[in-house]
């Protein structure tokens, strides 16, 4: 499982009454839970949490769009690349592209904190959205009042497997 990429399921992106750049919207987001995540068999343990405090700094805000039938943006879709083959000569090789694009930044100043949300220990953290670049992602998900099945992808750096519940054990 070390250095496997998983993708966790983002469950609340807020918006900011506080916010002086009227270019982008602030956002909080509520990144990752202590705890099991069930549907990718690891568990992350409290104190793996704060260690991750120096990774999202500076990361950019990801989406692909979905496309209604008139040709609007009308929804997220998940992860999305291409695959393109490559020939040079007599070697051929595969090169992936990814659709997605950004629509905001996880800045170096994020406030980011540790929280207390539902009996679990969230990690909390701000970014911006790109408004004039990117009004069709902030519009999504003012619609959608936060609620989106969004994602965030991390790389496991270390942990076990745990026999008493068949779980990775990230920290």
């Amino acid at each position: 499982m070390k250095g496997k990429v998983v993708s966790l399921p983002i469950k609340k992106i807020s918006f900011s009454e506080e916010n002086n750049q009227p270019d982008l919207t602030k956002v909080i987001l509520q990144v990752c839970k202590s705890g099991e995540v069930a549907s990718h068999g690891v568990y992350f343990e409290e104190e793996s949490l704060a260690l991750s405090e120096t990774s999202i700094k500076n990361k950019p805000l990801l989406c692909a769009y979905e496309i209604d039938e008139d040709g609007n943006k009308a929804d997220f879709k998940g992860h999305e690349l291409e695959y393109k083959i490559i020939k040079e000569g007599k070697n051929i090789s595969l090169k992936i592209e990814y659709i997605e694009q950004p629509v905001g930044i996880i800045p170096e100043t994020n406030n980011f904190t540790i929280m207390d949300i539902d009996k679990k220990k969230w990690i909390v953290v701000e970014g911006y959205l790109f408004n004039e670049y990117c009004s069709d992602a902030v519009r999504i998900l003012e619609e959608s009042d936060g609620e989106k099945a969004v994602s965030m992808e991390i790389t496991v750096v270390d942990g076990s497997n745990n026999e008493d519940d068949g779980l990775f054990h990230i920290t």
